[in-house]
């Protein structure tokens, strides 16, 4: 379902040198948070992963960066620059989309299938 986004991603990494897996500060260098987050990542500009790393957790706390996010499992949406905490059980992990991005829907239709 992502493959035509990942392409972009791709297109540009190869064109500007940008990395396709990015740190938060990369895509938000004035949000001083992000430049201390270190256990999640963009995907491109707009797909934020915060990877579940403690054995057994079926939730999450994460920081959303500026701006309004979508909650790829449930498409809930947030306001950014604030720590949350969503369920992730195994199989429906904390995955965020920058809303109006245009990968969004794609998102949130993969999780529904």
């Amino acid at each position: 379902a992502l493959a035509p986004y990942r392409a972009t991603v791709m297109a540009d990494a190869e064109a500007k040198g940008w990395p396709a897996i990015r740190p938060l500060f990369f895509r938000f260098p004035d949000d001083t948070k992000s430049w201390m987050i270190s256990d999640q990542f963009l995907l491109g500009d707009d797909l934020l992963l915060a990877p579940v790393v403690e054995q057994g957790a079926t939730t999450r706390t994460l920081y959303l960066p500026p701006g309004r996010w979508v909650h790829g499992p449930t498409g809930a949406a947030y306001d950014g620059a604030q720590e949350i905490t969503v369920e992730a059980p195994i199989g429906r992990p904390p995955v965020f989309v920058h809303e109006g991005a245009e990968v969004a829907s794609t998102v949130t239709e993969a999780f529904l299938d």
